[in-house]
């Protein structure tokens, strides 16, 4: 199902496919009329979104998605709307975290060619301008002919298939990330005037058999505002069960489809997400 309110979206500032100019033309083709561009930890995206919004007649509502440890769970997701794109603490915070995310895309990038892949360096090292992620390094591999044989042979077709075969936790290329303490990635989103919130929690604790109610209560203690109930692969289940939750604790909802790039089909549409006949108010966020 496709909706005029998609709040989860990501441009190549991060680890998404388009430009910010290209990804708010494909959502004003789309009939998206509220958009956030909520790229992973920077901040770049937001002014130009903003300039682009007024004059395309998009409300956009400025966004950033953290990412957060806490506990045994080092994955959680934060996103943070209506921030301040100025404020000082959130800023020099993120960069600090962008600088971390180059050392350690350095560190793969050996690792990948001591194990024997071609790696086009100076294509993914143009992105440092950015907030470089694994898909980054993926791509680079995939789109180098000779790792095709290599590649053939270990199955490995796209994308998701290298990373899980090779940078995620526990694999040969794998190396750990900083990020903030969910209690941090909070504080500053507040510090900068925004509203937390817990992004798809179907995917947080997709490995973990986890109590809902349970789970969002705590978030609450910690001071989160709200929680992304519809989501794309959010199940009617979960998305019923997260929306009674919310409710029953006066947190916000929010909705989103993640989406990330026109060529990918989980992640590739704007505005995809089922709200499976409920009513959601995003006016906390939308104003």
């Amino acid at each position: 199902m496709l909706h005029t309110v998609d709040l989860h979206t990501h441009s190549d500032c991060s680890d998404g496919a388009l430009s910010v100019p290209d990804l708010m033309a494909r959502a004003h083709e789309s009939g998206v009329t509220t958009l956030a561009i909520s790229d992973h930890d920077t901040l770049e995206q937001v002014r130009p979104s903003l300039l682009l919004g007024q004059t395309m007649g998009i409300r956009v509502i400025s966004a950033v998605e953290i990412s957060a440890t806490m506990g045994c769970l080092d994955d959680y997701h934060i996103l943070g709307y209506r921030i301040d794109p100025d404020n000082s603490a959130l800023r020099d915070r993120l960069e600090q975290v962008r600088q971390s995310r180059i050392k350690r895309f350095g560190t793969i990038l050996g690792i990948l060619q001591d194990l024997g892949f071609v790696v086009d360096t100076p294509k993914i090292c143009s992105r440092r301008r950015q907030s470089p992620g694994k898909p980054h390094i993926a791509k680079a591999i995939l789109g180098r002919s000779e790792n095709a044989e290599r590649l053939r042979r270990e199955g490995i077709a796209n994308t998701g298939q290298f990373i899980d075969a090779y940078l995620n936790e526990g694999k040969p290329a794998y190396v750990i990330r900083e990020k903030l303490s969910l209690s941090e990635a909070i504080e500053l989103i507040h510090g900068a005037s925004g509203l937390a919130i817990l992004a798809h929690p179907g995917w947080t604790y997709r490995n973990f058999d986890w109590n809902c109610g349970v789970e969002l209560r705590h978030m609450k203690s910690l001071g989160i505002d709200g929680v992304e109930v519809f989501y794309t692969s959010h199940s009617e289940g979960l998305t019923l069960n997260l929306h009674a939750q919310a409710q029953k604790l006066g947190l916000i909802e929010t909705a989103g489809s993640d989406f990330h790039s026109p060529d990918e089909i989980a992640l590739g549409v704007l505005g995809a997400w089922n709200d499976y006949g409920l009513e959601p108010d995003f006016s906390p966020v939308t104003g």
